[in-house]
């Protein structure tokens, strides 16, 4: 668990921002297809990709805050 730990604090945010925005190209890719097949209602969709997007926000957000000066130059 400690090793797992470790490896988690190396993932940087920009690539958890990165990880975050595939996940989102994955779900406006795949859900539509899931519930035209009837294995996903509509508005669970519509809220996990709000979720995931919300999500996004805030690692936005966060990695504003570590790198305030980051968009001066």
């Amino acid at each position: 668990m400690s090793e797992e730990k470790h490896f988690v604090q190396q993932i940087t945010i920009d690539e958890q921002i990165s990880e975050v925005k595939r996940e989102i190209a994955m779900r406006n890719k795949v859900y539509p297809k899931w519930i035209e097949a009837g294995s996903m209602k509509k508005s669970k969709a519509d809220f996990q990709i709000l979720a995931i997007e919300a999500v996004l926000i805030s690692l936005q957000d966060l990695a504003k805050k570590a790198a305030p000066q980051a968009g001066l130059f």
